[in-house]
């Protein structure tokens, strides 16, 4: 079976899929991604074949500036989708596969795949409560340009370019809602699904991530102190609250890591700073984890349970 996993270029979208990858591979199964070809040599590092689609870049080379305050959201929601249905849609021509396990974010694969008449589904990291109050203006005149409804008007407008029917979804329910979906949240995360997903969606388990990286120095950290993790993955944060909270971590007394690509002015003896670090082992160390609720932060956090020590996931 020849299976393609269409993804945003960032490890957050990544590395969930990984261990369904390699399990599929493991079982014989052609396994292929798709996504930016500046991302495409991390794929090929874990054994993978990448084909490159859409726009090229990757979630951490994307700067902030003045005149836009979410470059990222922008490509991801807006201006990349239409660029992958129309990539994809060319790939599946040539080289039809028999099934695509989408990139649940990712609304232009879904499209290129029903547009194709393949089968496809979604490998969902988390499970989400449809209108979140905080990314919806309580204006109702600033809610055109909100990126809730710009990757709304996306959507209609990826399946018109398809030459697809509008498709009327529920409040909350996504495509993929429709086909099936295999869902790595836990059951406490999942505190709203829609009953007509009872069918569609599939539990599969989730998995932490253990990176190469060497962390070594960790063990190097003082241990009469507590540690703070401190990171926002790379859609979310921003130098400045990088700089804030940093700081607000440091007044506690606690020794601090904080692990994010920016330059940060700070200096301290109880700070390192890491453009990378294995969160896996991160969260073996730390007494608090503070981050942006992304996958690999939240399972790696909740891997072990800090007073009895037991792994969630054993």
């Amino acid at each position: 079976m020849k299976v393609l996993f269409p993804i945003i270029p960032g490890h957050g979208h990544f590395f969930p899929s990984l261990p369904l990858a390699n399990a599929l591979k493991s079982a014989g199964h052609e396994v292929t991604f798709a996504t930016s070809a500046s991302y495409g040599p991390t794929i090929e590092e874990h054994g993978f074949m990448s084909v490159p689609v859409g726009i090229d870049y990757n979630q951490g080379s994307v700067e902030w500036d003045d005149s836009d305050t979410a470059p990222v959201e922008k490509i991801m929601f807006v201006d990349g989708p239409p660029v992958m249905l129309q990539d994809l849609m060319d790939l599946l021509s040539v080289d039809p596969v028999d099934v695509v396990l989408v990139d649940p974010t990712e609304a232009g694969s879904m499209v290129a795949a029903e547009a194709r008449g393949v089968s496809w589904g979604a490998v969902v990291p988390g499970r989400r409560s449809g209108f979140v109050p905080g990314f919806v203006p309580f204006d109702p005149a600033e809610r055109p340009g909100s990126f809730h409804f710009l990757g709304r008007q996306t959507y209609d407008t990826l399946r018109e370019i398809a030459g697809l029917e509008p498709l009327e979804l529920l409040l909350g329910e996504y495509g993929y809602d429709r086909t099936f979906s295999l869902c790595m949240a836990p059951e406490s995360f999942n505190g709203w699904p829609l009953p007509a997903q009872h069918h569609t969606s599939h539990p599969l388990r989730p998995e932490v991530h253990k990176s190469d990286s060497d962390d070594e120095w960790l063990d190097e950290l003082p241990d009469d102190l507590q540690l703070v993790a401190l990171s926002f993955g790379t859609l979310f944060g921003s130098p400045e609250l990088y700089t804030e909270a940093t700081s607000a971590a440091l007044e506690t007394g606690a020794y601090v890591v904080v692990s994010t690509s920016y330059e940060l002015d700070i200096e301290h003896d109880r700070l390192a700073k890491t453009s990378w670090v294995s969160m896996d082992r991160l969260m073996d160390r730390a007494d608090l984890s503070v981050h942006h609720a992304g996958w690999g932060s939240t399972i790696a956090a909740r891997k072990r349970d800090p007073v009895s020590g037991r792994s969630d996931w054993s």
